[in-house]
């Protein structure tokens, strides 16, 4: 599973963005955006492998920018809060994903969860031209979650559903 899991979660991203710009598919100012999540910023079991892979596309986000950029190409991340997705749903299965939903809704500073559709109105806005700044960076739009991650952790009746 390592290899397919970096073949599909980073090495893809680099592929694909090197073969768009080989063929000179990239339209002239093309914005290349890749997805990723704060689990890099925390040591979960199990999930020791989607981290992994989520630095090296950072990495690979940052030298694609360094790379394309004096083409007239952006490459950035959007690191995006918790999601529910079918990936989410198959790496942490129902009973997780309960008590997943739980501490979510605490961690976010507006306490929600984020929704696909918000994270896709926000890639809109990074389209535009008024972003140009951003390039080889990770932009995070979680909401703040990693900034409630220890009030939840070290608070019982949170976890615990007082």
């Amino acid at each position: 599973q390592v290899y397919k899991t970096f073949d599909s979660m980073a090495h893809s991203f680099l592929f694909w963005t090197q073969e768009l710009f080989k063929r000179d598919l990239l339209a002239p100012g093309a914005h290349i955006l890749g997805l990723t999540n704060w689990m890099t910023d925390s040591v979960l079991p199990g999930t020791g492998l989607i981290a992994a892979t989520k630095e090296a596309l950072g990495a690979y986000n940052r030298h694609l920018a360094r790379e394309l950029g004096p083409h007239g190409y952006r490459v950035n991340l959007l690191k995006f809060g918790g999601v529910f997705t079918p990936a989410v749903e198959k790496t942490f299965g129902e009973a997780r994903l309960q008590r997943l939903r739980k501490v979510l809704g605490r961690l976010a500073t507006t306490h929600n969860i984020s929704t696909v559709d918000e994270v896709a109105r926000f890639v809109s806005v990074l389209a535009a031209d008024s972003t140009s700044r951003f390039n080889g960076a990770t932009i995070d739009f979680t909401g703040g979650e990693s900034q409630g991650f220890f009030d939840v952790i070290m608070n019982d009746a949170i976890l615990d559903g007082d």
